[in-house]
């Protein structure tokens, strides 16, 4: 049995406040995504777009350390009904499909 490993990176822009500071002070705030792309380890140069090249979010770390991570495939159609909870089977899994969120504490070793 073989497993396919990918190293991922999100790459962001945001205007910082200064450069001097730790790396912890300089990320806290909100930062939009630029790229979301993976890597093949056996084959560097063999990009992976994981929610294709057009992928859009935001990441936001915290100054009482949490991060909020929050991507989009755009071009999501409505659903048929105005329910927020409704819409069909199809339409739910192709939004879910389309959207990622991850929040939760963060650290860093700054040593």
């Amino acid at each position: 049995m073989s497993t396919t490993t990918s190293t991922t990176s999100t790459t962001t822009t945001t205007t910082p406040t200064s450069s001097a500071g730790s790396l912890r002070s300089r990320l806290i705030g909100a930062w939009s995504l630029v790229s979301y792309q993976a890597f093949s380890p056996s084959d560097p140069g063999d990009l992976i777009y994981p929610m294709t090249p057009h992928a859009t979010g935001i990441v936001m770390y915290t100054p009482d350390g949490y991060v909020s991570v929050q991507l989009q495939v755009p071009g999501q159609a409505p659903f048929s009904s105005a329910d927020i909870s409704g819409g069909t089977d199809a339409e739910r899994a192709e939004a879910y499909r389309r959207y990622l969120a991850y929040t939760g504490p963060y650290h860093i070793d700054e040593r």
